[in-house]
């Protein structure tokens, strides 16, 4: 029983994961969009980052949540800075538990849901998104139904499983009158 609720909490992850993304780069006002697609340096680097967070001015208090697609995250995890340094701290375990890779003074996530998309040869289109806290949020009804049945044509017990929820991005977050998201679509070829 304990590897199945395992498997179901991973599923429900997964699944929330995914409906926080497609809300996450859904109307995304044209003011905050980058596209790094047609400049030399096509990556998420520390210039770029920079470009993104300028979409919010003078508004910078509050950045939580980076997510990017796992090519995107480990392309910012390998640069580095003048004196060899990580620009993006990696994650880690220490004595307080779990601590995701950190940059600009915000968690980065990886999440192949983030959008990839095939260009030309080893070329691919990513986008990002930079989220400000509370810009997010998921509602769910709290409980799991799972019902249990016997498959007489296959001779197997089956399971099934009703989850319910609704993801939603605010268009503005308290105390601000700018959009809490930035979607970044950035290049890499490898």
């Amino acid at each position: 029983y304990a590897e199945a609720a395992r498997q179901m909490r991973e599923l429900f992850q997964r699944r929330w994961d995914k409906a926080l993304i497609d809300v996450a780069s859904t109307n995304v006002p044209s003011a905050y969009q980058l596209d790094l697609t047609g400049i030399t340096d096509k990556t998420l680097g520390y210039d770029n980052m920079l470009s993104a967070l300028q979409k919010w001015g003078d508004e910078q208090a509050n950045v939580a949540l980076i997510a990017v697609h796992s090519d995107v995250y480990f392309d910012i995890l390998r640069k580095k800075d003048l004196n060899g340094l990580p620009l993006v701290s990696a994650p880690s375990r220490g004595p307080d538990g779990y601590r995701p890779a950190q940059w600009a003074g915000a968690t980065v996530v990886m999440s192949d849901k983030c959008s990839k998309t095939f260009v030309s040869g080893t070329t691919y289109n990513y986008e990002s998104y930079l989220l400000k806290e509370k810009s997010l949020a998921i509602w769910a009804n709290g409980d799991v139904s799972i019902d249990t049945d016997k498959d007489i044509l296959a001779d197997a017990q089956v399971v099934a499983s009703h989850h319910y929820f609704a993801a939603h991005r605010y268009l503005r977050v308290p105390g601000s009158a700018k959009s809490p998201a930035v979607k970044v679509k950035s290049q890499i070829t490898f």
